[in-house]
């Protein structure tokens, strides 16, 4: 026989098998795959079925409870700190003093540029390659007045990681 008319089936044995022994051979296979599936389908069952009695359980409310506080506790917790770096901003717009008992404001230059304008800069003298050095460019283009770039000044509130100084006694 040519070798075409062989099939071989490599989980099952390591010879090649005739065409008519084929189905012979795939069957214990089917039976471990069938066997998985109920066994599968039971344990399936028996997640279902715990689910449930976990879901009864008072345990389980007071899990539920925790994670529907905790969602509604972030969500005013980050709108408190929105409103704390604000004030912080505005403190600063008003004063200029950077450092607060709350955190710190920090400044930083946001450049925008041409990318190939930058590039074309860089390639008539002063950082040749072949692709563009962002950092390099950035650090130079702070400090010079280039035409085709233009600076503005971002401004950000980091706050202190313990403000529990800031805590009021509990009476």
């Amino acid at each position: 026989m040519e070798p075409e008319a062989y099939i071989r089936v490599s989980t099952l044995t390591e010879q090649p098998l005739p065409p008519q022994d084929y189905r012979a051979a795939v069957r214990p296979l089917a039976g471990e795959v069938a066997d998985l599936r109920n066994l599968k389908h039971r344990w399936e069952m028996e997640k279902d079925k715990a689910t449930g009695s976990l879901q009864a359980s008072p345990l389980y409310h007071w899990l539920s409870e925790c994670k529907e506080r905790l969602d509604v506790i972030s969500l005013n917790l980050a709108a408190k700190e929105a409103d704390l770096r604000q004030g912080i901003m505005d403190l600063y717009y008003a004063t200029g003093e950077k450092s607060h008992p709350c955190g710190v404001v920090k400044e930083t230059t946001c450049l925008h540029y041409d990318p190939k304008e930058a590039l074309n800069w860089c390639a008539k003298g002063y950082l040749p390659g072949l692709s563009l050095n962002v950092r390099a460019f950035e650090t130079a283009a702070k400090h010079m007045d280039l035409d085709f770039v233009s600076k503005d000044k971002a401004v950000s509130v980091a706050l202190k990681s313990d403000l529990s100084e800031f805590l009021e006694p509990q009476p």
